[in-house]
């Protein structure tokens, strides 16, 4: 039997399938939009990084688009702001259950309050 995930390196299988996990909701419920809930992996888990860094460049790319179709738009240093602009639908979700509060306004990145900013690459 094979699949089409065969030929894939396990590590990228497993990163992908978490990050579908968080996707869907199992990162916990949100609290004002900014708090990601309880945690359903642990903060020193090298895929919790991963998977964290992956939502918050998801986000990232929310707001980039955002902000050309409104260049004169500025953005702000808070994530509930960026929700109330319309610039995001929801903040980003920490499987460690990082909160997402602050927002680099220079780089458009997100910062967790377990995992910091997601690298640029």
């Amino acid at each position: 039997m094979t699949t089409r995930l065969a030929g894939l390196p396990v590590a990228l299988v497993l990163m992908l399938l978490l990050a579908s996990a968080a996707l869907i909701g199992c990162g916990g419920a949100r609290s004002g939009g900014e708090k990601t809930g309880e945690a359903v992996l642990g903060a020193d888990d090298p895929a919790a990084r991963e998977v964290c860094y992956a939502n918050q460049l998801i986000a990232r790319n929310e707001v980039v688009a955002f902000y050309m179709n409104n260049p004169e738009a500025r953005p702000p240093m808070q994530v509930s702001v960026l929700i109330q602009q319309g610039a995001l639908k929801k903040a980003p979700v920490c499987p460690a259950g990082g909160d997402f509060k602050s927002f680099n306004s220079q780089d458009l990145g997100f910062i967790c309050s377990i995992h910091g900013e997601a690298p640029a690459d």
